[in-house]
């Protein structure tokens, strides 16, 4: 051992492993799938399965990962595959590999690095299964949980909480845990490993070299179900704990954290890209290196101790990943971990093994839920900008608060500054969301919001307005709506209004003259102050904003219509106006050298007569559209009447943002093709 302990001592040792992780990283970076984007069928072994309202999500290990998805008609058809396939059966699947695409929005998640990170570079929808082989018999056991766990009452937190699939939690419950800030308490980490590992040393009663060894084993099959970055940290942390204290290698807290992180990415690099991985590690780091001064051998004092080291710690990244942050979750969180690492945690993995105790399991959870319901009232959310200057200011002056506490005062003022910096450094823009088949449009004047539609085509039941729009505002740091705007009662222009009236203060609501239909109906019962246009003029400062709406049998024809003038620049949002609109536009307005056009209908044959571009002549036009939609849009002919200006898309270039400065227009794109 004293060989063993003179190499963890050595430099050389982590020179040589900073090194290998270099050389991995490129290798990681530009590794490719083994498949063939036109590959159809595929051997692998089901490794899971999730049932959502009519999907099957399954994920599959064959050559490589793949995520599956296969819709159904009824539910016989789930009921029979739930009799047919067993968890690691071998399989034959047939079905059409997808790309799985980067953000086609600002700021938004990146799900495509996300899965790649995991070795995962497609998404399989599938057409047939076939079942070639049953599992292997070390699997039984594996199985015999798996439908026991699927016929309790509380199987949904049991998912969740010890094998850390959120899945199976319903929105509603989601959203109420991620309004009060205790979301990481689904994601399995140290948290669980010292709760597995304190059960364990109270049932196994035998010598204490033994005793370790098996909680090793089991921890090591915790690891292999539950693969994750914080559960793989703090079974490292466990394992180098273990053997310093058995063979005194005189690992200190710093060393010990040193080899985390450096075993992690020679394991894979890739993960110094994975905001979860370096949630993980600070956390765990901070808590290692701080543990003496926060153990009072109190558990409640140690807990609240814990909450709000933890809120400090995980702030910078919090606001920065997440955009918003309870200012009051260190309070619930001292709350809530006492009631689920000492009641819930440990009662949902006896209740894996002893089913009768499901009942009491699930009244608990009830009661749990209650309580959380009446703490989310109290919830304090501030949402933030994303900046990434402001993680590492937040960390020096968090750095500097642990050498004198004086400068909390630093951090208060810094908290305030980045709440307002819209306000403090303000700025003007449009941004054109990629909504699918649909519009939605941010205006910006000197942090002054307009909201013009919010999208909300979901037959492919993706809810834009919680999935796009919300994120993205909040990572804007907007926290208000000045004006929403509705251009007209369909669907795919007003259908995710709601989710946002209930996520940020509207101050008023702005309907089309024509007949208040169902949609516009529900908007109006929300309680929002509201106005009916047939035209208005609105002023901010030295610029202005003006709202028409035709009154007619249509409801596209109705559209409100949007004319703005933004210091020298012209802006037009036509809705989804036809022809006639438009030539009843040109002839009571006056309306000509347009800079940015919003392409009326998606771009469809209806609207953008040659006259009428001709006559407005604009500059750059923007047109928000799905891809490979059904109608065809864009219409050849649009475009051939639009060819004088400059055209984009949402289809081909994601979200458009077009920022006005000194009367200049700055415009970025964000393909989807990443």
């Amino acid at each position: 051992m004293l060989r063993l302990k003179t190499i963890l001592h050595s430099k050389i040792l982590y020179i040589i492993l900073i090194l290998i992780i270099l050389i991995e990283l490129p290798i990681y970076i530009n590794k490719k799938s083994i498949y063939d984007i036109s590959d159809n069928t595929f051997i692998c072994t089901l490794d899971s399965y999730y049932v959502n309202d009519n999907k099957i999500d399954i994920d599959l290990s064959c050559k490589e990962k793949l995520i599956g998805y296969i819709y159904y008609n009824n539910k016989e058809y789930v009921d029979d595959f739930k009799e047919t396939y067993n968890l690691k059966d071998k399989i034959q699947v047939t079905g059409i590999l997808e790309e799985i695409n980067g953000p086609t929005n600002i700021n938004a998640f990146n799900y495509k690095d996300y899965y790649k990170i995991r070795g995962i570079y497609y998404r399989l929808k599938i057409n047939n299964i076939e079942k070639i082989d049953n599992y292997n018999k070390i699997y039984y056991l594996y199985n015999y949980f798996f439908n026991k766990i699927n016929k309790l009452k509380s199987k949904d937190y049991i998912y969740s909480l010890v094998f850390g699939n959120k899945k199976y939690l319903e929105d509603n419950t989601l959203d109420m845990y991620k309004k009060i800030g205790i979301m990481h308490m689904f994601s399995v980490s140290g948290m669980h490993i010292s709760i597995i590992v304190e059960l364990l040393n109270r049932l196994l009663k035998k010598e204490k070299n033994s005793k370790n060894i098996i909680v090793l084993i089991i921890l090591f099959l915790y690891y292999l179900l539950v693969h994750t970055i914080s559960l793989e940290r703090a079974l490292l942390s466990y394992i180098i704990t273990y053997i310093n204290n058995k063979y005194d290698l005189e690992i200190n807290k710093y060393l010990k954290v040193l080899l985390i992180i450096i075993i992690i990415l020679v394991i894979n690099p890739l993960y110094m890209f994975d905001s979860s991985f370096y949630l993980s590690i600070i956390t765990g780091s901070a808590l290692i290196i701080y543990s003496d001064k926060l153990n009072s051998k109190n558990i409640i004092v140690d807990t609240i101790k814990i909450s709000i080291f933890s809120f400090l710690i995980t702030f910078p990244l919090i606001t920065y990943i997440y955009n918003e942050i309870n200012i009051l979750s260190f309070i619930f969180n001292s709350i809530t971990s006492l009631i689920i690492t000492n009641i819930i945690f440990p009662l949902s993995i006896i209740t894996i093994f002893v089913g009768f105790t499901d009942s009491l399991l699930y009244i608990i959870i009830n009661l749990f839920e209650s309580i959380i319901s009446f703490l989310s009232s109290f919830s304090i959310n501030l949402i933030f900008k994303k900046e990434i200057i402001f993680i590492f200011i937040y960390y020096i002056i968090i750095y500097l608060i642990f050498k004198n506490r004086k400068y909390i005062i630093l951090l208060i003022v810094t908290i305030v500054i980045h709440y307002n910096i819209n306000y403090i450094f303000p700025g003007t823009y449009l941004y054109f969301f990629d909504v699918g088949q649909g519009d939605s449009i941010l205006v910006n004047v000197n942090s002054n919001y307009f909201l013009v539609d919010t999208g909300g085509n979901t037959s492919d039941k993706y809810y834009y307005g919680e999935k796009v729009i919300i994120p993205t505002l909040k990572s804007l740091g907007i926290n208000h709506i000045d004006k929403l705007i509705i251009t007209h009662g369909d669907k795919d222009h007003g259908k995710e209004a709601l989710p946002i009236i209930n996520n940020f203060r509207v101050d008023e609501l702005y309907i089309n003259n024509n007949e208040i239909n169902e949609l516009e109906t529900e908007l109006i019962d929300t309680g929002i102050k509201y106005n009916t246009i047939s035209s208005k003029k609105i002023k901010i400062n030295d610029n202005y904003v003006f709202l028409y709406s035709f009154i007619g049998d249509d409801e596209n024809d109705s559209s409100i219509i949007t004319y703005m003038k933004i210091g020298e620049i012209k802006v037009l949002l036509t809705g989804d106006i036809s022809v006639n609109t438009e030539d009843r536009l040109l002839s009571n307005y006056d309306i000509k050298n347009i800079d940015i056009l919003k392409v009326a209908h998606h771009g469809s044959k209806t609207s953008s007569s040659k006259s009428f571009i001709k006559t407005i002549n604009p500059k750059y036009s923007v047109i928000s559209v799905g891809k490979n939609n059904r109608y065809g849009h864009p219409n050849k002919e649009v475009l051939d009447n639009l060819k004088k200006s400059t055209i984009y898309r949402t289809d081909n270039s994601g979200g458009i943002m077009i920022r006005l400065d000194n009367n200049k227009l700055k415009i970025d794109t964000y393909s989807s093709v990443i």
